[in-house]
C-alpha cells in the first residue's frame, strides 16, 4: 500500500487527477488528505471489489471520464492468505483462491478495462501484497 500511496501523491503533485479505490468502505483517508495538501485532486471509490469484472468495469468507467481519460494504472494486488513457511501446507483450497483471485483478477481486470481509456502510451503499474499476513 505504501507504494501506491506514494505513486498518487507524485502523480497528484504532476498535475495528475488521483482516483483512490479499496474494498474497504471504511479505509484510510489520509492519501486524500496528502493529496489535497499538496494541491492536487483526489477521488476515492469504496467499496469495490476489483476481483469481480463488473466491478471492475465500473470503477473504469467512472474514473475516466472524470479525469478525461486514464494516463497511469497503478494498484495494489490482493492480500495474502499463507506464508511460504510451512503454514501453507494446511492451507484450505478457499484461502488459495481468494489469493490467487486478488494477486491475478486484479491487475488483469484493471489493466484490461483501464486501456482502451488511456491517453497517449499509458502506463501501469502492479505491486503485490505483503507476502505474509501477520
Amino acid at each position: 500500500m505504501r507504494e501506491v500511496r506514494a505513486a498518487s501523491l507524485i502523480l497528484a503533485r504532476e498535475g495528475a487527477k488521483v482516483v483512490g479505490y479499496g474494498i474497504q468502505a471504511d479505509a484510510d483517508n489520509e492519501p486524500i488528505g496528502l493529496v489535497g495538501r499538496d494541491g492536487g485532486e483526489m477521488t476515492r471509490i469504496a467499496p469495490v471489489d476489483l476481483t469481480d469484472p463488473e466491478q471492475a468495469r465500473q470503477v473504469v468507467e467512472d474514473a475516466a471520464p472524470a479525469c478525461g481519460g486514464l494516463d497511469v494504472v497503478c494498484e495494489q494486488r490482493g492480500h495474502a492468505t499463507f506464508c511460504f513457511d510451512g503454514r501453507f501446507l494446511g492451507l484450505p483450497a478457499d484461502d488459495w483462491r481468494v489469493t490467487m483471485a486478488g494477486e491475478l483478477d486484479v491487475p488483469f481486470f484493471a489493466s484490461k478495462l483501464a486501456w482502451p481509456t488511456r491517453l497517449g502510451a499509458g502506463a501501469a503499474s502492479s505491486s503485490t501484497s505483503r507476502p505474509c499476513p501477520a
